[in-house]
């Protein structure tokens, strides 16, 4: 289509509208509240290394900022993801390292852009297909719009822009990218061109760069053309054109496909020392996560096989992975996948389905596959063009189901072929209520089901992505998660109204709770919340073991252990405490006395050349947790550093009554701390208020 044409215009002008809508939907969720697209996260700066390393003419990078990610081989650490938003990042990083960490968001809005332009271009050439004998009508743009809107609202994409994170960001790429390379493999086969295919296999190269897995189903494509057009009265019915069955078409379409493999296997050679394998052995998360570790050994050391994919196909294909709810956004993730089989599983992260959470799209799309697959009248057989990117990109997904990890970010593997039949889905949709000479109600109703599956779309994503921002991430605080709670139950009290839900009440937490479930221990000593797996502080009061202090640390190292926050019954004490290390260092510990007899003691930190810090100390045996926050950072927490020989129950802490702060009788350490600290206020519970009303005004 002439896009410079009056009637090429007014094709784009919907799409440009739908777009610009989910661009605002994508961009407030990104944002999070904030005014800036220049966040940085501790996950957001591994594409930064990797930019400033290839300027260095090397792979490797630092250890400490990939921390757990990083795969260390023959005394050096690199990351597995692909370097493709590394590559987007050279020209700043040849200037400058200002604003390493910071470029997470805006490279996913670049994303998200190029998916839905893609997207647009895409649907309009299916639509060419399906009736090439005049521009869109009214109603067709209108149609393409909404779906535009759809793809970038109602679909995993919108789930991504949840957390600016190096996982996400690969993500969106690696789906944008594939989008693209579909659009001009399409092209392609509707009119053969050098620099089509080149096209083809540029795009399909970046988006293997990106994420192999999802970048595999236009190569797929490519390779399917390239086998196909070796034999002359097949090839029509899978549409491919007569003159890409001469010899030197072939070989041209073979390069095209063993580029983008040849690139991708070059990038993990130079790193892993082999063509596709990927050490995750070697990778320092499994070296301290028994849970992995247990996983890779029970699957002959490899993350990838084709035992994972009955319960992955399961889990993402079911229509009912989603849990209703009555507080905002009244609904959430399900329970953990339905293992099939005797396979050991990695532990899954939260995830939903393609067809529960983008049942728009999936409608369809199996529309779409049905019309490309269906034998049309000779005059419509243009639309054959479709039906070998399609197998490429279904065959593609394979690649996704062999994961030994069921996640919701991996849904976006499954957008390209969604998005290719969806399209053609859509245009079939749009023949049929032209043709069709059904009554008004009938077609009316059809465009209800389609315009309701997309509004549960939208919700679908925007609401598991709220939850994964606000309570499910990893760096959500306590503090942030207790303001999304809230304002849980004040929506509930205006929309539905009555008691607040889901919310228990006695001396301490039953040890596991079904997901969002809160819990008010004593008269609003505390508020927890539950993940379903384990319970989160919302609030605490001293009482319950929280002491927010300002420390004066003496100078110069100490001899003894000294302590900060101590309770317990006599003989089972727990104490937190401090060592003074020479070099304005500090190291924090826990002792225990009693059945559960041990200590541990954290890394060293630094405490900057100043004397006066913040330290909050918990020590909560209602849900087993003792950390220690300097200057609001974690730097000692039972859950992550805390070892006793064999497994320990998870309340290793005992109930005492209300701790002591700077003093302890155990014989561990010195009786009393040697600088000084005061104990500051707790904060507020102005949750407890939301959560039970009433309660602490009973108490008084």
């Amino acid at each position: 289509m002439d896009g410079g044409s009056a009637s090429g215009r007014r094709a784009f002008a919907a799409p440009l509208v739908g777009g610009v809508g989910a661009f605002v939907v994508f961009l407030f969720v990104l944002l999070n509240g904030h005014a800036s697209l220049l966040q940085s996260n501790p996950l957001s700066g591994f594409y930064d290394l990797q930019a400033h390393s290839l300027l260095g003419g090397s792979w490797n990078v630092p250890a400490a900022p990939v921390g757990v990610e990083g795969i260390r081989l023959h005394g050096q650490t690199f990351i597995y993801f692909g370097p493709f938003p590394a590559l987007l990042r050279l020209p700043i990083a040849m200037f400058t390292s200002r604003f390493d960490g910071r470029l997470t968001q805006l490279s996913m809005l670049g994303a998200f852009v190029t998916a839905l332009v893609f997207t647009t271009t895409l649907t309009l050439r299916i639509r060419n297909l399906r009736r090439p004998e005049g521009p869109p009508t009214r109603p067709e743009r209108i149609a393409i719009g909404a779906f535009v809107f759809l793809v970038g609202a109602g679909s995993v994409l919108l789930f991504l822009a949840s957390h600016a994170v190096v996982y996400h960001e690969a993500e969106i790429w690696g789906a944008a990218l594939a989008i693209g390379a579909l659009d001009g493999l399409v092209a392609f086969l509707v009119r053969p061109s050098a620099g089509r295919l080149v096209a083809v296999s540029m795009l399909s190269a970046a988006a293997m760069l990106a994420r192999v897995s999802v970048g595999l189903g236009p190569v797929i494509g490519l390779v399917l053309i390239g086998g196909f057009s070796c034999f002359r009265r097949s090839s029509v019915h899978v549409g491919i054109p007569a003159v890409l069955t001469s010899r030197r078409w072939r070989a041209a379409v073979a390069c095209a496909a063993l580029s983008p493999l040849l690139i991708a296997a070059g990038v993990n050679l130079a790193k892993f020392d082999s063509v596709a394998n990927v050490p995750f052995d070697h990778q320092v998360f499994t070296r301290i996560n028994p849970t992995r570790r247990a996983a890779l050994l029970a699957n002959g050391g490899s993350a990838f096989g084709l035992q994972f994919v009955p319960t992955t196909a399961l889990q993402y294909a079911r229509p009912d992975a989603l849990r209703f709810n009555n507080l905002f956004p009244w609904l959430g993730f399900p329970g953990q996948p339905t293992v099939v089989g005797d396979v050991h599983f990695d532990r899954g992260q939260p995830s939903s389905s393609l067809t529960a959470t983008m049942p728009a799209l999936a409608v369809l799309a199996l529309i779409g596959a049905a019309a490309s697959v269906r034998r049309h009248r000779e005059e419509e057989n243009r639309t054959r063009a479709l039906r070998l990117p399609l197998a490429g990109a279904f065959l593609a997904t394979v690649a996704t189901l062999a994961i030994l990890q069921v996640a919701q970010r991996y849904v976006s593997d499954f957008l390209p072929v969604l998005v290719l039949a969806a399209a053609a889905g859509l245009v079939e949709v749009g023949a049929w209520l032209r043709a069709t000479r059904r009554g008004h109600v009938v077609r009316s109703g059809a465009v209800v089901i389609i315009v309701v599956l997309g509004l549960g779309s939208v919700w679908a994503n925007f609401g598991l992505g709220e939850l994964a921002q606000h309570e499910l991430g990893a760096d959500v605080t306590d503090r942030a998660l207790a303001g999304f709670v809230a304002l849980q139950y004040r929506v509930h009290r205006v929309v539905l109204g009555g008691p607040p839900p889901d919310v228990r009440r006695g001396s301490a937490p039953p040890r596991r709770a079904p997901a969002a479930t809160v819990f008010v221990a004593g008269r609003c000593d505390a508020v927890y919340w539950s993940n379903g797996i384990a319970w989160r502080a919302l609030t605490r009061t001293h009482a319950a073991g929280l002491a927010n202090m300002r420390v004066t640390f003496p100078a110069g190292a100490s001899p003894q252990w000294e302590p900060l926050l101590s309770s317990g019954p006599p003989n089972q004490y727990q104490v937190l405490g401090v060592l003074r290390l020479p070099g304005d260092r500090v190291r924090f510990g826990l002792a225990l006395e009693g059945k559960t007899y041990g200590f541990s003691a954290g890394k060293p930190v630094s405490l900057g050349g100043r004397r006066v810090h913040d330290v909050t100390a918990v020590l909560d045996p209602r849900i087993g947790e003792a950390s220690i926050s300097l200057d609001h950072r974690r730097v000692f927490s039972l859950t992550s550093t805390f070892e006793l020989g064999d497994r320990v129950p998870p309340r290793v802490l005992a109930s005492g009554g209300t701790p002591e702060v700077g003093t302890t009788t155990i014989g561990f350490a010195v009786p009393r701390f040697s600088g000084t600290l005061s104990l500051r206020p707790a904060p507020g519970r102005s949750i407890c208020d939301v959560v039970a009303p009433g309660l602490r005004a009973r108490a008084h």
